[in-house]
């Protein structure tokens, strides 16, 4: 398995029409990464921090592109394309059973400029955060014990 794997070779292929024809799956790969930050929107974002030395730490990211959806993860490197950034998320970011985002002890950053705080918050799973853990959502700080109380507030108002 090569470093490219986790990119539909073709699709992406089908996407950069300015690549020569004959071009081998290696060039496709790094022209998207280039793109992705160049012409890409970077949707979704998700930081994580272990504290332990070497690959204690990432960034897991989707970004759209002409249309469809990749992901860049610390792990996986770059992923796609995707018809939706959910089907690009569940690639990538932990999400619990439930298909929510699961913010454990190392989540340190959540980040998506579309969504507004309250659904960012709704769209959380909050079971393994430890209530003193902080967390930054779009750029607010929040303590786990706080957003816990927050879903539990807007879970009792009507919808």
């Amino acid at each position: 398995m090569t470093w490219y794997d986790n990119v539909n070779i073709i699709q992406a292929w089908l996407l950069l029409p300015e690549l020569p024809k004959d071009c081998q799956p290696v060039e496709v790969h790094d022209a998207l990464i280039e793109l992705l930050y160049i012409e890409g929107e970077q949707l979704f974002s998700y930081t994580w921090d272990s504290g332990a030395p070497g690959a204690g730490s990432g960034t897991e990211s989707v970004h759209r592109l002409r249309g469809r959806f990749f992901y860049d993860s610390s792990d996986f490197g770059v992923g796609g394309p995707f018809d939706s950034m959910p089907e690009a998320l569940r690639h990538v970011v932990p999400l619990s059973n439930t298909g929510k985002i699961l913010v454990s002890p190392i989540t340190t950053d959540i980040s998506c400029p579309s969504w507004t705080i309250r659904e960012l918050i709704e769209y959380l799973d909050l079971q393994e955060c430890d209530p003193q853990c902080v967390l930054v959502l779009n750029g607010e700080v929040w303590h786990c014990e706080s957003l816990k109380s927050e879903q539990q507030r807007m879970r009792g108002m009507p919808h």
